[in-house]
């Protein structure tokens, strides 16, 4: 069977590059070469600039580029501390007090988008690192899938996936995981908000005790 090629990949994307060892290097495309495209199935060349090696560029082919992809999952359950609805989020720790949904780059040891949401959930969330983490995320993917407590993706596969988990089972309750909340250096502090106040739209939300919480990106963003 015929297969269309990959989407060419425009200047300035942010891709990991595999090199001829088969390890992945940051990078981001500094030129697309279509001199060598005379058909709508031929792809161009690609030079790279390789992120941390001193700005080092690779000429490359486009099946060693596998582009950045992000994911997140909102966690939400009945909180029983607030009674309602809530949803889990977390406080940035560069300063700016504005909260986001766990999430953030696939890495190569994500199977798919579920399983890289759920280890950066480890990571934001449980404060956990490396291998630690990677094994966290991966027990929660498998649980979730097999208790039916996840939901997605939402949003375009190729860029951004979003998911939505059901707390309880092996999360634990909300309120569990909110208390269970430890500090490390992308996020300072869980956030619990009332589902009933989110505005996909607004790029803040009311927290239960009345006050204005700023978000890094509109929910709507993320397709929840």
């Amino acid at each position: 069977l015929l297969t269309a090629p990959p989407p060419v990949l425009e200047k300035g994307t942010r891709v990991w590059y595999r090199d001829r060892d088969g390890a992945e290097i940051e990078a981001h495309v500094v030129h697309v070469d279509r001199s060598c495209c005379f058909s709508p199935s031929d792809e161009p060349l690609y030079t790279v600039s390789l992120t941390g090696a001193d700005g080092r560029e690779r000429s490359t082919v486009r099946e060693r580029l596998r582009p950045y992809r992000h994911a997140c999952v909102l966690l939400i359950g009945f909180s029983e501390a607030h009674q309602a609805g809530a949803a889990l989020l977390v406080r940035m720790a560069d300063g700016s007090g504005r909260c986001m949904v766990p999430g953030g780059l696939l890495e190569a040891v994500d199977e798919e988008g579920a399983q890289g949401a759920l280890r950066e959930f480890a990571e934001e969330v449980l404060g956990l690192s490396g291998e630690a983490a990677q094994a966290r995320g991966t027990e929660l993917w498998r649980q979730a899938h097999a208790t039916g407590a996840l939901h997605g993706p939402f949003g375009s596969t190729e860029v951004h996936e979003a998911f939505l988990a059901v707390a309880g089972g092996s999360f634990g309750s909300i309120d569990e995981v909110a208390s269970s909340f430890s500090p490390n250096d992308e996020c300072e502090a869980a956030v619990l908000v009332p589902i009933s106040r989110i505005d996909g739209s607004a790029s803040e939300v009311e927290g239960f005790d009345g006050t204005t919480i700023q978000l890094r990106e509109k929910l709507g963003f993320q397709r929840m």
